[in-house]
């Protein structure tokens, strides 16, 4: 019975230190996510969070199991959009002084890693805990490319809106971008906090002006080509004449006794 009641103690114990070890969720600490890969099965599809049980027999064995640790917090930074309407500095040259086009937005983004993408940003993408910062930044790199490609479409569309629906339909505009070209994101808060606009009234004002100009000069080029070609081809022609005529005369020389002697009776005064 002694026997038994040992074997039974260090049955427990073995089975309570093989479930301490395989234990994942207690190494989770607050606010981060875990990602696990083995060698045995490679990337787990899906992320380990704080408060949920998760237990591995691949963390039994020694070597064969990686916890990668993730920040899962909200990141705040500032999105700044400086840029020119298309066409800007040619449209502004039809107008008295030379008027700016150009825009500075600045907008304040919170957002974070929508849960379940850690797994997918470490196998398919590469990026580790340790590179994760970089990857941010990266990202809102891009991010401002997009934003400010956005703001110009925005602008070439739009008429003239109050200042207030402008900011609103940026705002809408680019996070709708934020939506579509990063869907693994969640924003959490988009607010403006500068926002310098150009007169886009006097923008298309300009930008009509300018392309009537351009229909102008086009019409004089065709018409200055067209008169070219017409001087060229009599010109051609003439050339032509000229050109029969002297082989005429070359074939014929006693042609020129005969021109000079007609040319000598209709005009009496070569004879003298």
């Amino acid at each position: 019975m002694k026997k038994f009641v040992v074997f039974f103690i260090l049955l427990l114990g073995l089975a309570g230190t093989g479930f301490y070890f395989g234990w994942v969720q207690i190494a989770i600490p607050p606010q981060s996510q875990g990602v696990i890969f083995t060698k045995t099965g490679g990337w787990d599809a899906t992320a380990v969070q704080p408060g949920v049980f998760a237990w591995r027999w691949e963390k039994l064995i020694p070597g064969n199991f990686t916890l990668y640790l993730y920040p899962d917090t909200t990141h705040t930074g500032e999105i700044e959009l400086r840029g020119s309407l298309p066409s800007a500095e040619a449209y502004a040259l039809v107008l008295d002084g030379n008027p700016s086009f150009g825009y500075t937005l600045r907008f304040s983004v919170s957002y974070r890693v929508r849960n379940g993408y850690f797994p997918v940003l470490a196998k398919e993408h590469g990026v580790l805990p340790e590179a994760f910062d970089e990857w941010l930044a990266s990202l809102r790199t891009g991010i401002a490319a997009k934003g400010s490609a956005a703001v110009a479409a925005w602008f070439e569309k739009t008429s003239d809106p109050a200042p207030e629906e402008t900011e609103k339909r940026l705002a809408e505009s680019i996070t709708a971008l934020f939506a579509a070209d990063y869907p693994f994101l969640e924003i959490t808060g988009f607010a403006p906090t500068e926002l310098s606009l150009p007169d886009t009234a006097l923008y298309a004002k300009a930008r009509e002006l300018y392309l009537a100009r351009a229909e102008s000069r086009k019409d004089a080029l065709r018409e200055s080509a067209r008169e070219m070609t017409l001087r060229t081809l009599r010109e051609e022609a003439r050339w032509e004449n000229l050109k029969k005529y002297g082989e005429l005369l070359t074939q014929y020389p006693v042609l020129l006794d005969y021109l000079k002697a007609e040319k000598e009776l209709t005009d009496p005064g070569e004879r003298r």
